[in-house]
């Protein structure tokens, strides 16, 4: 396999709580409007990434896997996945909050959808001024009391609050509720999974009037009150997260970097 970047094209998500800056930041140009999710690579069924230049131009990641197994991902990821991916790496833009959800374990997603489990890290690029995050539930609550601030429309209650700003790391084990909050751009490293749990959602409706369902039940069989989620700011060290799915490093970067490349830098 030729060793040289392989660059994918992006695979844009219109959502209903999506912004305006992602064509922006990675200088792209779509007629797409309201993009809360460019997934950079992906094996999802229906979003899988494909090369969009250089020799391997039009091949998706999964003949590249399939071509070149151990030569691309590794011998040790090789042998732990096979000809899996076993990431998603996206961006993510807010205009306003996203719903208020859980993602199941790996015991869970097995054993009720046949698929992995949704642990997650984000790293904030930017972030409005007043920008919110949103993870893990504050002490003392049950799921009782939890359904009873869900039926009431007062479940934020109970959900912990952080001051969002550039440059900050956020850990998001699968079980913890979390919600990014309106105003920030930020990249996501994720298990290859796609099971999102919501437990509030602000009662939004679609461009046709219907409102997203809720998974309630689900969602609270799923989470983990034994709260292991975590945020490092101002991070001075070159890793910022590393758990049993992933380990994410920062590189710092010196001299001018060309406008096309720095989208592409994570």
């Amino acid at each position: 396999m030729p060793l040289e970047p392989l660059h994918f094209q992006p695979i844009l998500k219109p959502v209903v709580w999506g912004g305006n800056k992602i064509a922006a930041f990675k200088g792209i140009s779509t007629s797409d409007i309201n993009i809360g999710e460019s997934w950079e690579i992906s094996t999802i069924p229906g979003s899988v990434s494909v090369v969009d230049r250089g020799p391997h131009k039009g091949k998706s990641i999964c003949q590249l896997i399939d071509e070149f197994g151990p030569e691309l991902l590794g011998d040790d990821i090789y042998g732990r996945f096979g000809n899996e991916f076993p990431l998603l790496v996206k961006f993510i833009d807010t205009k306003e909050n996203l719903s208020v959800q859980v993602h199941p374990t790996d015991r869970i997603a097995r054993h009720s959808h046949g698929e992995k489990g949704k642990t997650e890290m984000w790293h904030i690029i930017q972030a409005d001024d007043n920008a919110k995050i949103y993870l893990g539930i504050k002490d003392g609550y049950t799921p009782d009391k939890l359904r009873e601030l869900i039926d009431s429309g007062n479940l934020m209650d109970a959900v912990k609050e952080y001051d969002s700003k550039e440059g900050q790391s956020y850990f998001i084990p699968a079980g913890t509720v979390h919600s990014i909050g309106g105003g920030n751009l930020l990249a996501e490293i994720q298990q290859n999974s796609d099971i999102t749990y919501r437990l509030y959602d602000y009662n939004r409706t679609d461009k046709s009037g219907n409102k997203r369902p809720l998974h309630i039940d689900q969602a609270l069989n799923a989470l983990d009150f034994n709260d292991k989620a975590f945020c490092i700011a101002d991070a001075q060290s070159e890793e910022l997260v590393s758990c049993t799915y992933f380990t994410v490093k920062q590189i710092q970067l010196t001299g001018n970097i060309p406008t096309d490349l720095k989208a592409d830098l994570f």
